[in-house]
């Protein structure tokens, strides 16, 4: 047989009431603000990542259509090189033929 009998549920209800209080006014608007001010950073953060996403791919694009038009270019230069030194051999086997008569 118990020497002292304690009932604490009135203490305990008072506690969870206060508790609960806490949680609603000061703890969930705290917590709001954070997540809004959380969700505004990562915002700005995604929004500078994706500008300098499009920035470094145009500048990788610019560059490309350069390097393939100097591409196209050097082609061009090694295709008339061709063009002119079998030009030549031909001159040069022509003009063999007619003063050597071989």
């Amino acid at each position: 047989m118990a020497w002292l009998n304690t009932d604490w549920e009135n203490e305990l209800n008072q506690v969870q009431d206060r508790i609960n209080t806490i949680l609603d006014e000061k703890v969930e608007p705290m917590l709001d603000r954070t997540v809004e001010k959380a969700t505004t950073e990562i915002t700005t953060v995604i929004a500078k990542a994706e500008f300098e996403l499009r920035d470094n791919t145009n500048h990788f694009l610019t560059e490309l259509a350069v390097q393939r038009q100097h591409m196209v270019a050097e082609i061009k230069g090694v295709i008339r090189y061709a063009a002119i030194a079998a030009f030549l051999v031909v001159v040069a086997a022509v003009l063999l033929i007619k003063f050597v008569g071989l």
